[in-house]
């Protein structure tokens, strides 16, 4: 087990647990809150069966409970299901010293944590991540957004969860579709990381498609713990923080583009492939290590194809909200975990989509 806790300000701290049969600690974790009552913002993909444990658990320290069901996904990221989650609060008389609980995966997590920030001007929230892409990443970091149209996470705030519990062993029961598109974020990680981290985390990838219980505790365990470090040097993300969206550039706009039929872990992991590429011929990384990128993401039978035009992702990549003075702004790596940020030119980024997109 791990527990982490992330010292944000003053008034604020983000109590972070996890390990395999977590879960079981969250009633008295929540408790331990003193909340007047919790409203529970629950993804529609979640089993019934997770739900009632978690509502009986809160109900067993005497704490009031309501549920809300919504639509997870990036459906769940949108003004109408956070006003949705405003209204719910406000019909169940929730206070701001209540706890918004968040349960799924990490599009419901950046929405309910929005909600969160700006129902009363915040009041406590608390996340557990359902999903592979919201444990190995979602749920650290403080981010919450909405997208606007196709401009993804253009709305949003940073507001950390008071309480994050994540437990390996709930990935075991998901879809395939919930499960695998995750590991993307994990290759970043590791990509961050830099070293020897790739090579570790190929080598668990046989372990890591059948599910294996002890695999898949370590390897979230590795992923939040560098994810932390990069936010304890920088949480509100004025430089070196913007490595945590190598990938995320071309992925979002893949994302977008594709009308989010693409999902985020599917969409950063192209987007890994392909801007590991561009780093070779703009920040100086070695060919050899842009090839063990990609390797990993095979290995875990993720994609690196881009299957859109580059003229669908140009229109896609100019609603970015990183870019400044019109340009893109991409974290790139010289070496694997040693990053730049290079501003590139919009002739440079068409020369290299025609690359790397497959139609």
């Amino acid at each position: 087990m791990v527990e982490a806790t992330l010292e944000l300000t003053v008034e604020r701290r983000a109590r972070i647990i996890v390990g395999a049969g977590s879960i079981a600690r969250l009633p008295r974790l929540v408790a331990g809150l003193d909340p007047h009552r919790v409203a529970a913002v629950v993804d529609g993909n979640v089993p019934w069966s997770l739900v009632d444990a978690v509502r009986d658990g809160l109900e067993s320290e005497g704490i009031p409970v309501s549920v809300l069901r919504v639509r997870g996904g990036e459906g769940a990221k949108t003004l109408e299901s956070v006003e949705r989650m405003w209204r719910f609060m406000a019909e169940e008389g929730v206070t701001r010293q209540s706890l918004l609980l968040a349960v799924g995966g990490g599009a419901l997590l950046d929405a309910a944590g929005f909600a969160a920030a700006t129902y009363m001007r915040g009041i406590m929230l608390g996340y557990v991540p359902t999903t592979t892409l919201a444990q190995a990443d979602a749920a650290v970091g403080g981010k919450t957004a909405i997208d606007l149209g196709w401009a993804k996470n253009l709305v949003g705030v940073f507001y950390h969860p008071d309480l994050v519990v994540i437990d390996p062993l709930l990935l075991r029961g998901l879809p395939s579709g919930a499960y695998m598109p995750g590991f993307a974020e994990v290759v970043k990680h590791a990509a961050i990381k830099g070293g020897w981290w790739l090579s570790w985390l190929e080598s668990r990838a046989e372990g890591i498609k059948s599910r294996d219980p002890r695999i898949l505790d370590e390897v979230v365990r590795f992923s939040v713990s560098v994810k932390l470090e990069v936010i304890k040097r920088d949480y509100a993300e004025r430089g070196y923080r913007a490595v945590l969206n190598f990938g995320h550039t071309l992925g979002h706009a893949v994302e977008a583009a594709s009308g989010f039929r693409v999902s985020h872990g599917y969409a950063v992991s192209m987007g890994l492939a392909a801007e590991s590429l561009l780093a070779v011929e703009v920040a100086g990384l070695p060919p050899d290590e842009a090839s063990a990128v990609e390797g990993v993401l095979k290995a875990l039978g993720l994609p690196t194809q881009v299957p859109l035009t580059p003229e669908r992702l140009l229109e896609a990549m100019r609603l970015d909200k990183k870019f400044t003075r019109g340009k893109p702004r991409i974290p790139l790596p010289r070496r694997l975990g040693d990053f730049t940020i290079v501003e590139l030119d919009w002739g440079v980024v068409k020369s290299w989509l025609s690359r790397v997109t497959r139609t």
